[in-house]
């Protein structure tokens, strides 16, 4: 932190975060987390039920989240936010209920509720991959919730939450009043920002960049002279891409996208660049114009990948 605030002007009110994993952290560690400004922490806690922990891999378990945000409230954090994940293989609506309100009687102010992505290069993918191919057919399923019961746990998802008054302002995430994250609303707004670390990315004057993943290049290329002269990846945005981008970020968040917003960041108008698109997407029952914002409906929400096949 001290590096942080040699380099950069940080704003008094700025959101701080740090990551956590639970059973990994204790009070003194938070105390002095708390000690150095960091004023906000996220769990990865993924389910309270221990079965489906230990099929996720994860190193701890309930027991060990509990304590974590008992220690949590004692060093004096109160906004934090905590991952869920939902759609795990055998999982149904009562494992789901029971993981949400052992979560919610901590009242946190922030909570990322996922479903399950089977990424190729994991031990998921090898042992589900096929099984989630079956589920995107609408097909029935030998370990993954069908796509009936997939859609239901995103339905008791919303409802459940809204009912302890947590707002969903993006497709995954739900918070108390005030404390939507605004680490992620800077990405779904195209916000400039700086990845500092192996394999991190940043966004600045429209070029994203991403760093070296090698651990062994990134340490030699950090200890030249010149310790920027070298990325993965760097790639210049054209207009299009730019305006496809604040489009479909946007749109991931329930209050959508200005049309006065994007005139201001790209000099045209939000209706002519995009009109057909719009027409046809509002046609769809996906995306409503009210006011000047282009915002998606619930049914949107659910249907990213149709919304987003039209900019791209």
């Amino acid at each position: 932190m001290d590096s942080v605030h040699s380099f950069f002007k940080v704003a008094i009110d700025a959101e701080i975060t740090i990551e956590c994993n639970p059973g990994t952290v204790d009070f003194e560690a938070l105390s002095i987390y708390k000690s150095l400004g960091i004023n906000r922490l996220s769990f990865g806690l993924q389910s309270t039920d221990n079965n489906e922990l230990k099929l996720l891999g994860r190193i701890h378990d309930y027991r060990s989240f509990v304590n974590s945000i008992e220690a949590t409230l004692k060093a004096g954090f109160d906004n934090y936010n905590v991952d869920i994940m939902y759609g795990l293989p055998g999982q149904n609506i009562s494992i789901l209920h029971k993981t949400l309100s052992d979560v919610t009687r901590f009242s946190p102010k922030h909570l990322s509720v996922y479903s399950l992505i089977i990424e190729e290069g994991t031990p998921f993918y090898e042992k589900y991959n096929d099984d989630y191919i079956i589920q995107c057919q609408g097909k029935i399923t030998s370990f993954l919730p069908k796509e009936s019961e997939l859609c239901e746990m995103t339905d008791f998802v919303k409802a459940f939450l809204k009912g302890r008054g947590y707002n969903q302002y993006e497709i995954s995430n739900y918070a108390k009043n005030g404390y939507e994250c605004r680490h992620n609303i800077g990405y779904w707004k195209r916000a400039e920002y700086i990845g500092i670390g192996l394999g991190a990315a940043s966004l600045y004057d429209n070029v994203r960049y991403k760093n070296i993943t090698d651990i062994d290049k990134f340490i030699k290329n950090w200890s030249m002279s010149n310790p920027i002269s070298e990325y993965e990846s760097k790639e210049s945005l054209s207009d299009d891409e730019a305006m496809a981008e604040f489009m479909i970020l946007g749109l991931r968040m329930n209050e959508g996208v200005s049309a006065d917003e994007f005139h201001n960041i790209f000099g045209r108008s939000l209706g002519d660049v995009y009109k057909e698109n719009i027409h046809e997407l509002i046609q769809q029952g996906l995306i409503v114009n009210e006011g000047g914002r282009i915002r998606p409906t619930s049914n949107g929400l659910e249907l990213q990948n149709i919304i987003a096949g039209k900019f791209i």
